[in-house]
């Protein structure tokens, strides 16, 4: 707003608002007038004062929106050539262009030379245009007429200028091998086409966006440096970057990244996990649940990786011998669960291995869920895993070994009064969240798990520990809700450990007969029936 001063300093004002003014002023001689003019002052004033920031306003808008100027340099060739720059003159002047155009500015009684160096030394030419033909050409390289006196004012001036984004050359002509004519001092600059009709519309524009600096491809702002390298200056360098880019390579071309590519980087993983073990040390002036949470937080980058690499190899369909190099590297990874023989059999020094294991199961399974690589899926859950373990005689473990109980999680939970019902299954959720899968799936992958561990015999049993969040994903699942279909769902099948519908069914009705066997989470109890859709289960082809 205009400063209240304003409001009897009348020579500052708009001459319409004056004239107002002044004539309400004369008109106040009156009393009842003048008492009329003391109600309506305050009104006034607010209306003089909008009525000179708006002008302002329109000023400082029309200062951003002034033409830029710009001289054309060009050669006399022949009237054919005249015509065309005569119509380039003109299109620049339709698109909000000032043009020095000698026909234009340069009059009888005039310096040409003076006009001629106006390109450089008047200020408020802001750019030059350099029409190339072959006379121009050979005119500017010659020094040779008016074209060769423009180009020894203009090559110190290209050769000395910082910015560089002055002149331009507009091409005009090419040789006889297709070449573009361009002057010597410009032969190794970005020029602009617009000898060829076809693409006449593109480059003019360009040119256009030349003249005003609005480029069609900006640089972007350039944000903030990444969290992990302001909040932790000790953040791990992985070793897994090289193939994890080659496996992302190859995914963008549409191909399945190849087996010894994948053991490459399975390879690299499991030696990149040394650097978060936790030693004895680590932990002596520490709380545990919170150098296992650090730890977790730690490792989320080469976690969110590992879910990226799982996702672009489930593109695919997965072949049996891919199916085996990733069943083998889930196995590996109960190497980081448990320690040696000095530890207690409920240490928590490893519950972050443990994490680790328990994600990267579930989001393997939330991806070929997914991507619909069932036959990948039943591979991953009939097969059993080998694991020597010293707290088990059984060194083969099934699917269930995956479905993990971090302690140390528990504990913090209860410690801070987090009142979550179930941390692990918050930081799975925010795990598959920096992915782009849909947690759905990862709820449809656990109620697959959990049916099959009922369905199998001498299957252990199976927590479904994301179902906490099944209320928030509609009534039946995806997956479930496609089974509608009895060709999908005869796909499925196996997953689940059954082999025909009426098995399905009736382990879902033992389920239902007996409540006490589905998964409860508090007051909280889930219907199998709903979330699966058995009502609608192969009633369509």
């Amino acid at each position: 707003m205009p400063p209240a001063g304003w409001l009897w300093n009348f020579s500052a004002l708009p001459k319409v608002t004056r004239r107002f003014w002044k004539r309400l002023l004369i008109a106040s001689r009156n009393k009842i007038v003048g008492l009329l003019w003391i109600s309506l002052a305050p009104a006034v004033a607010f209306l003089a004062d909008y009525t000179s920031a708006a002008i302002i306003a329109g000023m400082e808008n029309s200062q951003d929106s002034i033409p830029p100027k710009v001289f054309i340099s060009y050669s006399w060739t022949d009237h054919d050539h005249q015509a065309w720059v005569d119509r380039l003159a003109h299109e620049l002047t339709a698109s909000g262009v000032h043009v020095v155009y000698d026909k234009w500015d340069l009059q009888a009684g005039h310096d040409s030379n003076a006009f001629m160096e106006s390109m450089v030394y008047d200020e408020s030419v802001k750019k030059v245009i350099m029409v190339c033909d072959r006379a121009y050409c050979e005119k500017s390289n010659s020094r040779v007429g008016g074209a060769g006196i423009e180009a020894q004012i203009i090559t110190p001036e290209i050769y000395r200028s910082a910015q560089q984004n002055k002149y331009v050359a507009v091409i005009k002509e090419r040789n006889e091998n297709g070449m573009p004519y361009l002057p010597i001092y410009y032969s190794s600059k970005i020029w602009i086409d617009l000898e060829n009709f076809e693409t006449y519309a593109q480059e003019f524009e360009k040119l256009i966006r030349w003249i005003w600096d609005k480029p069609l491809n900006k640089r972007p702002i350039i944000g903030s440096p990444p969290s992990f390298l302001i909040e932790n200056s000790s953040a791990v360098a992985f070793s897994t970057t090289i193939p994890y880019r080659r496996i992302l390579e190859s995914a963008a071309r549409g191909t399945t990244p190849s087996i010894p590519l994948l053991k490459d980087y399975f390879e690299r993983f499991y030696s990149d996990l040394s650097q978060f073990k936790i030693k004895q040390d680590d932990i002596k002036d520490k709380i545990p649940d919170d150098a296992v949470f650090e730890r977790i937080e730690s490792m989320r980058p080469l976690i969110t990786e590992l879910s990226i690499v799982f996702h672009k190899i489930c593109l695919s369909k997965i072949d049996g011998q891919l199916s085996e190099c990733i069943h083998r590297f889930l196995e590996r990874l109960f190497e980081f669960s448990e320690g040696p023989q000095e530890f207690p059999a409920d240490e928590v020094e490893f519950d972050h291995f443990k994490f680790l294991s328990f994600s990267a199961f579930y989001t393997l399974g939330s991806v070929l869920v997914k991507s619909e690589n069932f036959e990948a899926l039943r591979y991953i859950l009939e097969t059993e895993y080998y694991f020597d373990s010293r707290f088990t005689n059984s060194a083969m473990k099934d699917y269930s070994s995956f479905n993990i109980h971090c302690t140390s999680l528990e504990r913090r939970n209860q410690r801070l009064n987090l009142q979550r019902t179930s941390l692990q299954a918050d930081l799975l959720k925010a795990q598959i969240g920096a992915t782009d899968i849909k947690f759905n799936y990862t709820i449809s992958f656990d109620l697959i798990c959990f049916i099959r561990s009922m369905s199998v015999e001498n299957q252990r049993n199976w927590w479904p520990l994301t179902t906490i969040y099944a209320g928030r994903y509609g009534k039946t699942l995806e997956v479930f809700a496609r089974c509608k279909s009895i060709r999908y769902f005869n796909k499925l099948l196996p997953c689940l450990g059954v082999q025909t519908k009426d098995e399905f069914s009736a382990i879902m009705k033992v389920y239902h007969q007996n409540p006490g066997l589905m998964p409860r989470f508090g007051m909280m109890l889930l219907d199998l029936n709903d979330l699966c859709g058995l009502k609608t289960i192969g009633t369509a082809v």
